[in-house]
């Protein structure tokens, strides 16, 4: 399994704006990696904002880990209720 790890200093404001999220998506839509781990899920942003990034990211046949290992989407269905 290929993973990317992004660093970013850009991790506020909208998703649109995010240089270092925006890179992510684009490689994810190109096949560049099979995964992506993050430190933690709110990294991604608001709990609405992270299941949009998630399902972003799923649509391209990645999958998305955290310290713990794999999220699932039941995982982001619970968020999305935040």
């Amino acid at each position: 399994m290929r993973l990317a790890t992004y660093a970013s200093e850009d991790d506020a404001g909208p998703l649109s704006k995010r240089e270092g999220l925006q890179r992510l998506l684009r490689q994810a839509s190109e096949g560049q990696f099979d995964g992506v781990l993050v430190t933690r899920l709110d990294r991604l942003g608001t709990p609405q904002e992270a299941a949009t990034v998630f399902r972003q990211l799923q649509s391209h046949g990645i999958k998305l880990f955290d310290e713990f290992g794999e999220i699932t989407e039941g995982m982001i269905v619970e968020l999305d209720k935040l």
